[in-house]
């Protein structure tokens, strides 16, 4: 009789082997949306051609990734996403879009469903109107946002709403963890406003101001919640999972381990995905500096209490190893 796994050890054992397990596609810059906080610098980039990406999605499935996340900017803008998630589906891949969901509809929907998607991820910053549609700067998006996502539950189309906290917003999360249970969706919630993608800290004015340290306890309670069923067991010293299990293709051909972990890899115009997988000095760098802590860290008496990503201390700190000084925020106001 052979073993049975569920998805949780799958993920598990492809960090501890070094194998592919996830793809992200960030298919285009281009937004309907406006966000005041958006770590994209210019929305002008349509993407890859059709069948580049498909190429992209065959290498991977190739290697053994069983899921593919398709991102953007604003990934429904693409004509061909459902394409590409039907192509995606033949492969046998677990399917999750992330978009602000404005451009859908019900005809929409309905085909998604019969591609059987594992899940639709949209960000909802608040159920007030007036909130929600100052931080996207477009007028009526919660209520169009809002109706597809009872659209979405309509067609048995799993839902993830995120909610990204700013001075703006900062207690909104209290309702929508509320409308989310009583909806069966999954909800996730930060305090992290980070920089953009070419280090402008602009975004970091919108940060929340006051109220931090009860902000802080509350979300983490809710982020624990939600993870405590499908918690992940790896080696403790790991800094960061993503180099070992997954890789990240933006729209102009550029590979990462992570959309938040800008450490190029290579590009799809000039390698195939095995070779960076298995034959590319850079990732295996990536790998022994994500492996274990940052000696920085290591006498640091906010250790116990702090979530550092590597990520962004190479984005806002300059190094994948310093401190994080977003991290270090949220872990003096958890002490």
């Amino acid at each position: 009789m052979g073993n049975n796994y569920d998805l949780v050890d799958i993920e598990r054992i492809s960090i501890e082997d070094k194998r592919l397990y996830s793809l992200m596609l960030v298919m285009l810059t281009k937004c309907n949306a406006k966000c005041v906080h958006c770590y994209i610098p210019e929305h002008q980039d349509y993407g890859m051609d059709t069948y580049r990406v498909k190429g992209i999605i065959k290498q991977a499935r190739d290697l053994g990734a069983f899921n593919v996340t398709f991102n953007g900017g604003e990934c429904l803008l693409r004509k061909d996403l459902l394409e590409l998630v039907s192509y995606a589906r033949s492969l046998y891949m677990r399917v999750f879009i992330m978009s602000n969901g404005i451009a859908l509809d019900e005809d929409y929907i309905r085909k998604l469903s019969k591609l059987h998607i594992a899940e639709f991820s949209t960000t909802i910053f608040s159920l007030d109107e007036k909130i929600h549609d100052k931080i996207t700067q477009v007028p009526g998006s919660l209520k169009k946002t809002m109706e597809n996502i009872q659209l979405l539950k309509k067609y048995n189309i799993s839902v993830r709403i995120k909610t990204p906290l700013m001075e703006y917003n900062k207690f909104e999360y209290r309702k929508l963890r509320d409308y989310c249970l009583r909806n069966d969706f999954s909800f996730m919630t930060s305090p992290s406003i980070f920089s953009k993608a070419n280090g402008d800290t602009a975004p970091h004015d919108l940060q929340i101001k006051r109220d931090l340290s009860i902000i802080v306890k509350e979300t983490d309670e809710i982020i624990h919640s939600e993870e405590k069923v499908s918690q992940i067991t790896i080696k403790p010293e790991y800094s960061c999972t993503a180099p070992f299990n997954s890789l990240d293709v933006q729209y102009d051909g550029k590979i990462y381990a992570c959309n938040t972990l800008f450490y190029e890899l290579g590009n799809v115009y000039d390698d195939t995905l095995e070779k960076i997988w298995f034959k590319n000095d850079k990732l295996e760098r990536l790998r022994n500096l994500c492996k274990f802590s940052s000696s920085e860290c290591e006498n640091c008496a906010l250790l116990s209490k702090c979530k550092r990503c590597p990520g962004l201390s190479l984005l806002e700190d300059g190094n994948i190893l310093k401190c994080s000084s977003t991290a270090k925020r949220l872990a003096e106001k958890r002490v």
